[in-house]
């Protein structure tokens, strides 16, 4: 079903838990269990983890693709950054049916994207931009920009840094939609 979460509970107790279990070694050495931040040492992590992540994210997805203050019919262009499965791009396509998504993201994880648009039927409005988010080049005259949880694995500065470069993408207007976790300060 579509919102099966098992998979993604397998990846947690797979993938995740196991590495929180090192948190003691982690604090005291001040280098990570395991390096996915990279593409050489995290593509195969993210490969697993964002197809899982899909049935997660939809449902806030969707509910972005229908807040938007766009005529359904409006021709969109769509940059989904860190596309991952592609899950922000593809909720709008369904809302919006004149919508090309642009997906930019590992050249490893985008087989991902592109067999979960074909499974939605939305491959043939999809254009793919591998590489690294933070040097790829994004193109220009986007409607809208999506960063779905990514800014929280960036830091502030090179967060700052793809926000200014994701903006400088959109056409006049365009509009950047954030998805992320944020702290409870209390």
């Amino acid at each position: 079903r579509p919102a099966f979460l098992g998979g993604f509970f397998a990846h947690q107790g797979r993938d995740i838990i196991p590495r929180w279990l090192k948190l003691n070694e982690v604090v005291k050495s001040g280098q990570p269990a395991n390096q996915v931040n990279q593409e050489a040492d995290g593509t195969e992590f993210f490969q697993k983890l964002v197809e899982n992540l899909f049935p997660v994210n939809f449902a806030p997805a969707s509910a972005l693709a229908r807040s938007l203050n766009v005529p359904v019919d409006a021709p969109l262009k769509v940059l989904d950054i860190a596309a991952g499965s592609g899950v922000w791009g593809i909720a709008i396509a369904k809302v919006y049916p004149n919508a090309v998504i642009t997906a930019a993201d590992w050249e490893g994880v985008l087989p991902v994207t592109r067999r979960v648009a074909e499974r939605h039927g939305l491959g043939n409005r999809m254009n793919y931009i591998p590489g690294d988010i933070n040097e790829s080049n994004f193109g220009t005259d986007y409607d809208l920009a999506t960063l779905g949880h990514i800014l929280h694995s960036e830091g502030e500065r090179q967060s700052r840094k793809l926000i200014q470069r994701v903006y400088e993408a959109l056409k006049p207007g365009g509009m950047i939609a954030i998805a992320e976790f944020l702290v409870n300060n209390e």
